[in-house]
């Protein structure tokens, strides 16, 4: 039994952690987190990393309880592990995009709730870094999972299937109104629970960007070889974030 706050190394990539009392955050070599969250009837997976280790023999070894499936959002580092489970949930518009055929996907909806057995998880739909994502919202254990929506070292607007920074600022604005109920954030790259505050930097982040000033609070990064512009926001651990878009979105 892992106690709350301890990371124990599961095979070569994975590191598994004990968040709080019934959720487990799953580390794919710094590059992916997923998260398990346990009720007394079901539990559910939250993202499955790139896949490259057996997600679900890992899973199993935390939990023999029925599992739902339901990824976040449709790009490879939070669903390559979806070839070892035999369904999964996620938003329809990220449908195109998602091609684990050994896994069929089924849609979830804004206002979906999933019945674990003494907690129940909302999801809430997101259009921001891809067209659809999808949080959850665990009111009984006061956090909220983010995937790559909102993050705490940078979020990626620049992509191709990537929204407008006006309509991540309503998407936003829409994670707000649950504000008073989680505590925390678990994100879909991060290594521990985060602030909820992150959402309050990255909307002050969208009217910078979409006023243009002040200068100061803009950037530019390099990525994949390509020059992007970004505007800083405050993320873990008090170091510079990024929030990192296209211009002509």
């Amino acid at each position: 039994m892992i106690e709350i706050n301890e990371t124990l190394q599961y095979g070569k990539r994975l590191k598994i952690t004990r968040v709080f009392k019934d959720v487990y955050l799953l580390n794919d070599a710094d590059n992916g987190t997923g998260y398990l969250v346990i009720g007394s009837e079901k539990a559910l997976v939250i993202d499955t990393c790139n896949g490259r280790q057996n997600y679900k023999k890992a899973i199993r070894s935390l939990t023999d309880l029925p599992l739902i499936l339901v990824n976040t959002h449709a790009h490879g580092d939070h669903t390559g592990g979806n070839r070892f489970f035999e369904k999964t949930l996620i938003g329809e518009k990220e449908l195109p995009y998602y091609d684990v055929g050994e896994c069929p996907a089924e849609i979830i909806q804004d206002g979906d709730l999933i019945e674990l057995g003494g907690k129940t998880i909302e999801a809430i739909s997101f259009a921001g870094h891809t067209p659809e994502g999808i949080c959850l919202l665990s009111r009984k254990d006061r956090c909220l999972f983010t995937g790559d929506s909102v993050l705490g070292r940078t979020v990626w607007m620049f992509m191709p299937n990537s929204v407008s920074i006006d309509t991540l600022r309503q998407s936003l604005i829409k994670l707000s109104a649950f504000k008073g109920e989680f505590d925390y954030l678990l994100t879909g790259h991060g290594t521990k629970a985060d602030p909820p505050e992150y959402i309050d930097r990255l909307i002050e982040a969208c009217d910078i960007i979409l006023k243009g000033e002040p200068k100061e609070r803009f950037g530019t990064c390099n990525i994949w070889g390509r020059e992007f512009p970004c505007c800083y926001y405050t993320g873990e651990d008090g170091m510079r974030a990024t929030l990192v878009y296209n211009p002509k979105a």
